[in-house]
């Protein structure tokens, strides 16, 4: 038997490069009363058409809704 290890360094995360003042959209189940609590007292707004919250990325950065930011659904700067 043979371990390999090899080490990489990583690239930088894309959250990395975003703004705080970015708005990001955050996907929360529906049901996940706590996470979307979590959105509200983040300053978060519902967008109904797209099932998406959008808070900005300052007030999500560390927190459980960090997890659960879609890139893929396009980030918003600065305002609504």
């Amino acid at each position: 038997m043979e371990i390999v290890v090899e080490r990489k360094q990583l690239p930088p995360t894309t959250q990395k490069c975003i703004a705080d003042d970015t708005l990001v959209p955050v996907q929360i189940a529906y049901g996940a009363r706590e996470l979307g609590k979590m959105a509200r007292l983040a300053g978060g707004n519902w967008d109904s058409d797209v099932k998406l919250w959008y808070v900005r990325f300052g007030n999500v950065k560390g927190t459980e809704l960090e997890k659960h930011i879609i890139l893929d659904a396009g980030l918003k700067q600065g305002g609504t």
